[in-house]
């Protein structure tokens, strides 16, 4: 009886005490500190490693607030502004957005669903190759018929890599190992042109990267789609060097910085204003 009590306190009472009162203490008198205290109880209960987070759209995603993604999610519902916010506003300005869009490196699924939401395009396809991920992303898509999931990451080749996932930082993955504490895991990697040509991902008119390092094995997996699409390319720069980010930017495409603040794009790389980049395609005649 004292055992049954002890888990129906650990298993169900104290998360369901503990994600109101952090709603309470962030969301209503956004107050520090009670981010620290879900999260360090996290590791000891249960309860809040597979917690229900209901989205208006009328689906629902289970959330693990030992990681980073949690609370990404939780802060969204609760109306904080969103951390990529300059970046959708970059892309939600071209008009590809209304298009075919893939989201490489799609994590718990936050950005491919607002983009789903505000945007509406054509197509998504998103890409992550972290189970626990890619289940949080495509159950928080499901209610969106023109989005299309795939259990995978995207690089040069074919096959299986070891991926590392940083302890409670599932946003900084990635397929480089360092000698750190964190998960290894095997998972899947396609090319994006491989996918195209064997009609496995509709051609794409944007391409949203955010890789942690990957992304010139990335961009180089798809040099078809790239050549004969032109997409819109939007990266994270903050894992590449200046000399990278200039070779990386394919022939016929102009770089620029989107400002975290506003998305407006700045030609050139001025990381002083913004983590992200745009490649975009040269006008005709420029």
């Amino acid at each position: 009886m004292a055992a049954a009590l002890k888990r129906l306190v650990v298993q169900v009472l104290l998360p369901t005490l503990l994600v109101p009162f952090y709603r309470f203490w962030h969301g209503k008198l956004r107050w520090p500190g009670a981010g620290l205290l879900l999260h360090r109880a996290a590791a000891f209960l249960p309860g809040l490693q597979s917690f229900p987070l209901p989205l208006s759209d009328g689906a629902s995603i289970r959330v693990d607030f030992r990681d980073v993604t949690a609370f990404s999610w939780q802060n969204h519902l609760l109306g904080d502004p969103y951390e990529e916010q300059g970046l959708i506003s970059a892309i939600l300005r071209r008009p590809k957005a209304k298009g075919v869009c893939w989201d490489v490196g799609a994590n718990g699924g936050l950005f491919s669903y607002l983009l789903a939401k505000r945007a509406r395009p054509q197509k998504i396809e998103f890409f992550e190759p972290q189970p626990y991920l890619y289940k949080m992303a495509a159950d928080a898509l499901a209610p969106f018929p023109f989005v299309r999931g795939h259990n995978c990451g995207l690089s040069d080749r074919e096959g299986v890599v070891q991926f590392h996932v940083p302890e409670g930082e599932s946003t900084k993955a990635h397929i480089e190992l360092h000698a750190s504490a964190g998960q290894k895991l095997k998972v899947k990697i396609e090319t994006g042109d491989i996918l195209m040509e064997a009609g496995r991902a509709e051609p794409p008119d944007l391409i949203k990267i955010d890789t942690e390092g990957h992304e010139k094995e990335v961009l180089s997996g798809m040099a078809r789609v790239l050549r004969e699409k032109k997409p819109d390319i939007f990266l994270e720069h903050l894992s590449l060097a200046d000399k990278e980010m200039c070779n990386l930017c394919p022939d016929g495409y102009r770089m620029f910085t989107v400002s975290d603040e506003n998305g407006i794009l700045v030609e050139g790389l001025r990381r002083g204003i913004g983590h992200n980049s745009a490649f975009l395609p040269e006008e005709k005649g420029r």
